[in-house]
């Protein structure tokens, strides 16, 4: 039976989303060979790259508020928080569902989780461990869907069935009576629909410039019966839709608010409008009905309440976005949630905010929650870590083992990160507030912001023959920096009056695409930059990126790769155009990269390697795999960020036989030689005795004895927990020293917790510097393969954690302390911390939480709380 491509592709993305967090390696090696073994659009060598692990935290589009709990989708992980004191929701499970998720409705014990890839299905019948019951595979209809092929927008679940707008799909229903195979079961051809609501047997569809009333009377046929169309002026995207009694409430972003008479579904009419002809004048998103009040959320301005008790002339009133008068806090307003007296909104890199509405006109934002980081942009490796730009964060992650990445630490950037760089022991980071921010990583798990250097900063930067390269868009000038001293930042050399889009430097020469403009800047004297040549391009679109190999440069514009002899450089010549688009790949909407003798195309659903050592000129794909991403590579993994067009990061490994020779370009300076991070350690036989720190207040250590091997009888089933302490009923064999105690002043779980500071200053200034451990009894961990210690965290202290420093130990058999991790400085709210002890698995250990302040300055902060620690069978 022939297979065609767009079914291959379409089933080959549905298995990919299976390949969740498994650490069955066999399982994936199967799933993998059962790829190959389909008629496939790769060569043979597909098995070259395989998915190791997947990072899912990013931009929050979904909140639903249910009963005592909160959902939220936050990139590609359901996030669930206990909610039973509003004010301070506290986070207690998650799972990562794996494509970013859009809209959230909870049903019982189930979720349902609509994403760019289809329909899941979380079982929450044990809310501390939420796991994933199944999904509905998306069903071939023609070439009626484009190719992003799903994309869904929202969903609703009655009885038996789930219904679901999908933005390039349509409108499907889901038959969901089986939990682990919901199965479509209905579909109906609509153009880009966004939003939905239902009521009795007919659907509310919002979408581009309309409102369709469907019958789904019989979910197997739904029908449509009419459509509402938005008038000229006014028509837009309805990205919200609700109805209340006769009316339907339409949101069109831009524009404002229609009331439409559904009395009679079969003739529909316009009996209100709130909002302007003017696009952009209200940029109002999703809809709930409250006591005749509307609340829309509108884009980054927050809430509006809506008087709808008369459709035919509503009135507003706009819900102050600050907190204090004048944090404001809102972010990108999206969905939003009511019950009770509160009204929750997802707010995407924002988090999740919190509005009292219990008293009308004068309902307030009370909280933000902070999302867990956001989109990833980029990846940069450096040893044994990971640094990724999410959103306004940086985040530190421990890739010793690639299949299990342990989140170290999380930097606030102050705004979107566009490109990284390291250079001897910084890291530098453009973006964000249009400014270079470095970051020093001496200690790789731990980057410390050092300084700023002002300017619009906002593209490529490159570490290269000892200076930085930068593009400083606000003076269009390509800079080459002097960063010796960081702190002291000189401007070396500058090119002017240009618009860039990506460069490379080499030792000699800066290749840069500038507007419609390839060129060669001669920088072997960097105060002295001079232009030798240049030839006319396609204008770049974004995504724009540039790759030297040999005598060839390479670089994009849309669905073409424009290949330059540069043999001659003040000659440069367009020698070749090669088309990229080809059958489901799309625009290169990512761009170009490099790897080795590799030059590695980016498109909306497809990436392709070419292998320039064939024909650097005609260039002909010799691999071709179904992801698509910002790709950023090294010599042993390949990392997979979504930045726009989702969240999370996916890790691959790669083994890709090329020519071993780099690229003309300046490497990366091998990075300090640094320990080997403790995060997730193997016990060996005859470990190395450790010195406890001389500000421990302990005895000296004696030597590690050899671990028990894990045990070979039965092991404890998976969500078992072996250990669980919350400070409620007193120390219970727990040792603290220095200012470590108990208290109610912060707790996680009602009503205390273990705190380093003293009740009568509320920090921990005692004029000197101090330190203090707090150590748990002896915990077996007998019988257990994959045991992982989870506490809540809450801290303020010194930004620099060269001081003031929050380490969590771990003492194996009586053994010497071994750091696990070091905690950040400030975390202003409730944090759940957890650490992977799979390597301690059979042996009775002790944890430390050690604080140590290091010197006597800058120690008037809170402090570091500590509760709810467990230790549970993953």
């Amino acid at each position: 039976m022939k297979i065609s491509r767009q079914k291959r592709k379409l089933f080959k993305d549905y298995m990919n989303m299976q390949l969740i967090k498994m650490c069955n390696k066999p399982i994936i090696i199967m799933l993998l060979l059962m790829f190959s073994a389909l008629p496939a659009l790769a060569s043979a060598q597909d098995i070259d790259v395989q998915e190791l692990s997947h990072w899912g935290y990013g931009s929050v589009y979904s909140v639903k508020a249910v009963g005592n709990y909160l959902f939220s989708g936050e990139g590609t992980v359901l996030v669930i928080r206990d909610n039973s004191d509003p004010i301070n929701p506290v986070k207690i499970s998650d799972v990562d569902v794996r494509s970013d998720i859009k809209s959230l409705y909870i049903d019982g014990n189930y979720v349902y989780a609509v994403s760019n890839k289809g329909l899941t299905v979380v079982d929450i019948t044990d809310i501390y461990n939420p796991i994933i019951a199944g999904r509905g595979l998306p069903v071939y209809h023609g070439p009626y869907q484009n190719e992003k092929f799903y994309d869904g927008t929202d969903i609703l679940v009655t009885g038996n069935y789930a219904y679901v707008t999908a933005h390039s799909y349509g409108f499907a229903i889901y038959d969901v009576s089986n939990k682990s195979n919901p199965v479509e079961v209905g579909w109906l051809k609509v153009d880009r629909p966004l939003s939905l609501d239902i009521k009795g047997n007919y659907a509310y569809l919002g979408g581009y410039g309309n409102m369709k009333i469907v019958d789904i009377s019989n979910p197997v046929n739904p029908v449509e019966i009419s459509t509402w169309t938005m008038p000229v002026d006014r028509s837009g995207r309805a990205f919200g839709t609700k109805v209340n009694g006769n009316y339907a409430y339409i949101a069109v972003y831009g524009y404002g608010i229609f009331a439409v008479d559904i009395s009679n579904p079969e003739s529909l009419s316009e009996v209100g409008f709130l909002g302007s002809t003017k696009y952009l004048e209200y940029e109002f998103l999703r809809l709930e009905i409250k006591n005749n009040i509307l609340y829309a959320t509108r884009s980054y301005k927050g809430l509006a309440a809506i008087d709808i008790s008369d459709p035919a002339n509503m009135t507003m009133r706009l819900i102050p976005s600050y907190i204090n008068q004048t944090d404001n806090v809102v972010g990108y307003a999206h969905e939003i949630s009511l019950i009770g007296n509160y009204a929750y909104f997802s707010a995407l890199y924002k988090g999740v905010g919190i509005f009292d509405i219990s008293s009308p006109p004068d309902e307030k934002i009370i909280k933000m929650i902070k999302p867990r980081f956001g989109r990833t942009f980029r990846a940069i490796e450096h040893g044994n870590y990971l640094y990724l730009q999410q959103d306004a964060y940086i985040v530190t992650l421990d890739i010793t083992d690639p299949t299990n990445p342990i989140f170290l630490d999380v930097d606030d950037y102050f705004g979107r990160g566009w490109n990284m760089a390291i250079g001897k022991n910084y890291l530098y980071v453009t973006g964000g507030t249009s400014s270079l921010a470095i970051f020093d990583i001496s200690s790789p798990s731990d980057p410390v912001l050092v300084t700023r250097w002002s300017g619009s900063v906002d593209s490529t930067v490159q570490y290269a023959n000892g200076y930085l390269h930068v593009i400083r868009s606000s003076t269009k000038e390509y800079y080459i920096l002097d960063v010796s001293d960081v702190k002291n930042i000189i401007i070396v050399g500058n090119y002017t009056g240009i618009k860039l889009y990506d460069f490379i430097a080499t030792e000699q020469f800066t290749y840069l695409v500038d507007d419609d403009q390839f060129k060669i800047l001669d920088i072997s004297n960097p105060s002295n930059i001079i232009l030798v040549g240049a030839t006319t391009i396609k204008k770049p679109a974004f995504g724009n990126r540039v790759v030297v190999f040999g005598d060839y440069a390479y670089t994009n514009s849309g669905d073409n790769i424009q290949v330059i002899d540069i043999s001659v450089k003040s000659n440069p010549i367009i020698v070749n155009e090669v088309n990229f688009k080809g059958v489901g790949a799309g625009t290169i909407g990512k761009g170009i990269t490099s790897y080795r003798n590799y030059l590695i195309a980016t498109g909306v659903s497809t990436t392709r390697y070419y292998n320039l050592n064939t024909d650097p000129v005609n260039l002909t794909p010799e691999k071709e795999y179904l992801f698509t991403g910002t790709v950023n590579i090294s010599d042993k993994h390949l990392y997979l960020s979504k930045g726009y067009s989702g969240s999370g990061l996916t890790i691959y490994s790669h083994n890709l036989q090329g020519n071993l020779t780099p690229m003309p370009t300046i490497p990366t300076p091998t990075p300090t030689a640094t320990p080997t991070p403790t995060a997730t350690p193997t016990p060996t036989a005859t470990p190395t005795p450790t010195a406890t720190p001389t500000s421990t207040p302990t005895p000296t250590p004696t030597p590690t004895p050899t671990p028990t091997p894990t045990p070979a009888h039965t092991p404890v089933p998976p969500g078992t927990i072996i250990y669980y302490f919350d400070v409620e009923s007193g120390h219970e064999e727990w040792q603290s020293s220095g200012l470590w105690h108990i208290t109610d002043n912060r707790y996680s779980s009602p009503g205390r917790s273990f705190w380093y500071g003293s009740e009568s200053t509320g920090n921990y200034d005692t004029g000197s510097a101090n330190s203090g451990e707090l150590v748990s009894p002896v915990i077996d961990l007998e019988n257990t393969l994959k045991p992982v210690l989870s506490f809540m965290s809450w801290y303020q202290t010194e930004s620099n954690n060269k001081y003031d420093k929050k380490l969590v130990q771990i003492s194996v058999n009586n053994g010497s302390w071994k750091d696990l991790k070091q905690i950040g400085h400030t975390q202003k709210s409730w944090v759940k911390e957890q650490i992977d002890l799979s390597g301690y698995a059979g042996n009775k250990i002790r944890i430390r939480f050690f604080f140590d302040t290091v010197d006597h300055r800058y120690n008037k902060f809170e402090g570091w709380y500590v509760d709810d620690v467990e230790i549970k069978e993953r």
